[in-house]
Formats: structure tokens, C-alpha cells, sequence
């Protein structure tokens, strides 16, 4: 059986686990030493730590996630294999693909956090880099469906100009509509892909 470690990184992880686990009325399992637990807080911050000894590891919860992450991942193949199998809109179809990977990684991900917690920490932000790429990959599918950028910058000049929401519209000068908006708009999603992960 595997104890709660009777020592922590520094006081504030004793204050913090002993929380949590009071908190929920059970033991801290899966953490099965102090360095251990010490390696997770030096590469992950307590944040993580407390995430991922909040809930016990049981047979049950571990074969429910197994079939979840198993039913995940072959629904998204078969999703995926169709779109290659019938790949008549590349520019479309290639970033609906990226977008449905994105489903399966998570299950996996959660899956490995649950069997392999000295591994968590790199697989989530393995996970979050891709999801950073996820969302440039869906903002291009929209694109794409509009067909291209310079069909929807041409789309944007025509429509009456917008304003920034409140309390936006009293900092930033508004965005002219057309290739002003679009492009602004794209180095957003960009800086997000950088800041995200």
C-alpha cells in the first residue's frame, strides 16, 4: 500500500496535500516516495501535484478510463482514415484532420497522467503545444471553407466596420475592415499558439 509521504518538498506542499486529501477524506495514492513527489513538484509547480493526487487510483476508475481513452481513439481514427480515404478538399480536409487528433491525444494524455505521474507534467504540455496548434488549425479550416484569404478579406470589406468590445473600444483604435481586421485577427491566433503552450 502506498502512504501519504510523511515528508513534503516544503511546508507549503504538506499544507497543500494534507488539504486536499482532508478535503476528500482519503489518502494520497500513487505517489509512492517522498522524491517521488519532490520530482513532481520540481518539474511541475504544486499545482500540479494537487491535481493529480486528488482522487485515488482504483481498478474500476483505471479500466473506466482504459475503455474511455481505448473508444476515443478508435472513433478518431475512423473519422480520420474516411477523410484520407475521400481527400477531395486537401485545404479543408487537412485541417480537419489536425483538429481530430486533438481529441484522441487528450484521452491519451489523461491516460498516461494516470499510469505514469512522474511523466504528467511533460505530457501535459506535449498536450497543451498541440492544442496551440489545434486552434491556428481550426481558425485555417475556417478560412479554408471560405475559400481562402483572399475571399474572406474581400467578404470583410464589405460588411459595415465593427468595433472592439467594451472596455476595448476605449483603448485600441478600431480595426478597418477587410485585410486590417483579417490579419490582426490571424497575429492573434499566432500569439496565442506562442503564449499557450
Amino acid at each position: 500500500q502506498c502512504q501519504a509521504p510523511t515528508a513534503m518538498a516544503s511546508p507549503a506542499g504538506k499544507v497543500m496535500a494534507g488539504a486536499s486529501a482532508a478535503a476528500h477524506g482519503m489518502h494520497i495514492h500513487h505517489l509512492s516516495s517522498k522524491d517521488n513527489l519532490e520530482k513532481v513538484v520540481a518539474k511541475g509547480g504544486l499545482g500540479i501535484v494537487e491535481e493529480l493526487t486528488r482522487f485515488p487510483l482504483t481498478p474500476s476508475g483505471l479500466g473506466i478510463a482504459g475503455v474511455c481513452c481505448i473508444f476515443s481513439v478508435i472513433l478518431s481514427a475512423a473519422l480520420v482514415i474516411e477523410h484520407l480515404q475521400n481527400f477531395r478538399r486537401p485545404n479543408v480536409q487537412r485541417q480537419t484532420v489536425r483538429v481530430l487528433i486533438m481529441a484522441p491525444l487528450y484521452s491519451v494524455v489523461s491516460m498516461m497522467g494516470i499510469v505514469w505521474i512522474n511523466g504528467a507534467v511533460l505530457m501535459i504540455l506535449l498536450r497543451d503545444v498541440y492544442e496551440a496548434f489545434c486552434i491556428f488549425s481550426f481558425f485555417s479550416l475556417f478560412v479554408a471553407m471560405l475559400n481562402g484569404e483572399r475571399e474572406v478579406i474581400v467578404h470583410l470589406s464589405r460588411l459595415p466596420q465593427v468595433t472592439h468590445m467594451f472596455p476595448l473600444n476605449y483603448v485600441l483604435p478600431e480595426w478597418k475592415m477587410g485585410g486590417v481586421f483579417f490579419y490582426n485577427a490571424k497575429y492573434g491566433v499566432l500569439q496565442y499558439v506562442v503564449v499557450k503552450p
